[in-house]
């Protein structure tokens, strides 16, 4: 496999790095009055208030969603930095749920919920930063989105609303309606995201997940079509799912990966990859190591296992037995085959590592138990073990 050890590689034709494998402005609203309410609990309720069956087949609820969408962009929208990482022009969803609530629009947090998620799917007014997460009363971060579907809405309408919010009650009921059928696009999209990860472990044997490629292909041809970024990267280094193998095709897609944040660490580390094997860009082993280290930091197995190699080949970095051991180590107990393999081996074999039996035997019969096949050969073991 391309990620396999280093052993069994033709070195004479490919470099000596082949061994290792933002406020937004704010919109003029007409003020409006707040709901009245019967006692101060219906302000506290947790839960969505209950609502008129008669308005649900009213038919102008997008004439007024105009208002709506105005008092929803007056979240602050700035750019925020999370994990090291910055997101530019976003705003927090629970910011968002007060808004809503203190403007009399909601009674309650979890009408506001209900409210946020009908603009997210039926005008696509905004969505997780990392494309993860529907609308929630939480810490997360949204953006809103230039394609958003609202057509003439910014226009008065002819039944006379623009200056007139309409109650929560006509939003919630048409919520209630539709949301199912639009939050389904959402889902899709994480879905193919966790799809293309259960086909990285199977392709890799990671995660304590016994490596069945034709599993692994499977998955992630599947993920590719329901518009996994890194699946199709994937697919076009491989040659899957009917694409043709094209190197710098699949730097481009892993690059685009790494931007829109999804399976982050594992394109980080195969862009990596690219770099210090030549892989559709020139040969670059100080970029190549600088991305894998940090797809490292971000607790890759790959990426630890990786690395780990080139401190013990010492050909793109200085050889440092000691640190490629603490790698194999960390990979292996995150239940990594191939680093429980070379952790195996640096145990029965030493090479600056006391010899120890006993932990060599363990971890080599652990990567076989995930069908490592060189840890199979190294035991004996036939298929049928």
């Amino acid at each position: 496999m391309w990620n396999d050890n280093s052993a069994g590689r033709d070195n004479t034709t490919r470099p000596v790095s082949e061994k290792n494998n933002f406020e937004l402005r704010r919109s003029p609203i007409t003020p409006f009055p707040k709901r009245q309410i019967q006692n101060e609990t219906d302000t506290k309720s947790d839960e969505p208030s209950q609502l008129n069956a008669d308005i649900a087949k009213s038919d102008d609820l997008d004439d007024k969603i105009s208002n709506i969408i105005d008092v929803f962009k007056t979240a602050e929208v700035r750019d925020r930095i999370y994990c090291f990482k910055k997101y530019n022009k976003c705003f927090i969803g629970s910011e968002a749920i007060d808004i809503l609530v203190t403007s009399g629009l909601a009674t309650c947090r979890a009408d506001a919920v209900q409210i946020g998620l009908y603009l997210q799917c039926r005008y696509l007014l905004f969505d997780h930063v990392c494309s993860e997460h529907d609308f929630e009363d939480k810490h997360l971060f949204y953006r809103f989105n230039k394609e958003a579907r609202i057509g003439d809405l910014n226009k008065k309408s002819t039944h006379g609303f623009t200056n007139e919010l309409p109650s929560q009650s006509v939003v919630l009921t048409a919520v209630t309606e539709k949301i199912m059928k639009f939050r389904g696009i959402l889902k899709n999209r994480t879905g193919a995201d966790e799809l293309f990860q259960k086909g990285w472990n199977h392709l890799m044997g990671d995660n304590h997940i016994p490596i069945d490629k034709a599993i692994g292909e499977r998955h992630i041809a599947t993920a590719m079509r329901d518009g996994c970024v890194a699946a199709k990267a994937f697919c076009f280094f491989l040659g899957w799912s009917g694409h043709n193998k094209d190197y710098s095709e699949a730097l481009t897609w892993f690059s685009k990966g790494i931007h829109s944040g999804k399976n982050f660490a594992a394109c980080l580390a195969i862009k990596g990859f690219f770099y210090l094997n030549g892989y559709g860009v020139k040969v670059d082993n100080k970029e190549g190591v600088r991305l894998i280290k940090m797809a490292v930091t971000l607790d890759h197995a790959w990426a630890q296992n990786m690395l780990g190699q080139y401190y013990m080949e010492g050909d793109v970095v200085e050889k440092n037995v000691s640190k490629a051991r603490k790698l194999f180590n960390i990979a292996a107990t995150r239940g990594y085959c191939k680093a429980q393999y070379n952790l195996g081996n640096l145990y029965l074999c030493g090479d600056d590592t006391q010899i120890n039996q006993n932990k060599g035997l363990k971890w080599m019969i652990r990567a076989a138990r995930q069908d490592h096949w060189k840890a199979r050969e190294r035991l004996g073991w036939n298929s049928q073990n």
